[in-house]
């Protein structure tokens, strides 16, 4: 049986809520929705990813080798306690039975809704002194801020 525990587990674990208490949405978010323990979950992956199965789960996968906590995965979970949060209070994914474009149409809202939630806690992260912004203009979202920002 091959073991996917990331060797850094914890201590990315820790690091990254440490970070997100500088982000006072971040720090509201996780004192009204609480991760019950063992929630959020870092295992080995090739490449970072962030996955929200169900309400009560995270899944964070880094590669094996990363032993620090870069903020690209604390914005990464940021998101995914939006969209823990928005499942908690019923938000469902299209279903597949919908019309591809009315079901790729809800899908996009969805995803617009938590971007921009996102893109709050990112400023936070910003003026408390980490290179958020940078990062996501890295990913290609550099124009978004501005459309947060003018709203």
């Amino acid at each position: 049986m091959i073991d996917y525990t990331h060797p850094h587990a914890e201590k990315i674990h820790q690091e990254t809520l440490s970070i997100l208490q500088h982000a006072p949405s971040a720090a509201r978010l996780l004192e009204q929705a609480p991760l019950p323990p063992g929630a959020l979950r870092i295992f080995k992956t090739l490449y970072p990813r962030i996955f929200v199965p169900d309400e009560q789960s995270l899944y964070i996968g880094l590669p094996a080798t990363q032993d620090y906590t870069d903020i690209e995965q604390v914005i990464d979970l940021a998101a995914a306690l939006l969209e823990l949060k928005a499942k908690r209070e019923g938000m469902k994914r299209p279903d597949q039975a919908l019309d591809q474009e009315e079901s790729l149409q809800k899908q996009h809202l969805i995803n617009l809704d938590l971007i921009l939630h996102t893109f709050a806690i990112v400023q936070e992260l910003e003026d408390a002194g980490y290179k958020a912004v940078d990062c996501i203009r890295k990913q290609g979202l550099a124009p978004l801020p501005r459309v947060v920002a003018a709203s």
